[in-house]
């Protein structure tokens, strides 16, 4: 978690660094790393890496 969010209270984090994202165009279901992820048209993907992976 440490290498991801910076604390900033004392149950409050920050993610941090950059992180990327756009609306996505389709309903969808995704893997994740913590299993599987649902989104729909128009919802904000985010991801951690520039190439669109997390």
């Amino acid at each position: 978690m440490t290498r991801t969010y910076r604390p900033v209270g004392p149950t409050t984090y920050v993610k941090h660094p950059i992180v990327w994202a756009e609306p996505a165009e389709c309903d969808r279901e995704i893997r994740t790393r913590e299993g599987r992820t649902r989104y729909r048209h128009g919802d904000d993907r985010v991801w951690n890496y520039e190439e669109n992976t997390d």
